[in-house]
């Protein structure tokens, strides 16, 4: 998928965040890395695990919670 359509895309009304990863292909790897073997295309791979994993302990859950505690205490449903 081209860069250009995520970030386009990016603000779709959620929490998001856009991980550019230069000279990353497809899978986050090197080009022409099909088995993910090479040591670029692992830190890459590490980098994505740990951003995501963040987001969706922290960035993302606290998000949704702040937004919680917003439309309970206005009278609102969530």
């Amino acid at each position: 998928m081209p860069v250009e359509s995520s970030r386009r895309y990016l603000p779709f009304g959620g929490p998001a965040e856009l991980l550019e990863l230069d000279g990353a292909q497809h899978g986050f790897a090197v080009h022409d890395d099909p088995q993910y073997s090479n040591p670029q295309t692992k830190a890459w791979q590490a980098e994505v695990i740990e951003r995501v994993t963040g987001f969706l302990t922290v960035g993302c859950v606290g998000e949704m919670r702040e937004r919680a505690s917003t439309s309970i205490g206005s009278g609102s449903s969530l």
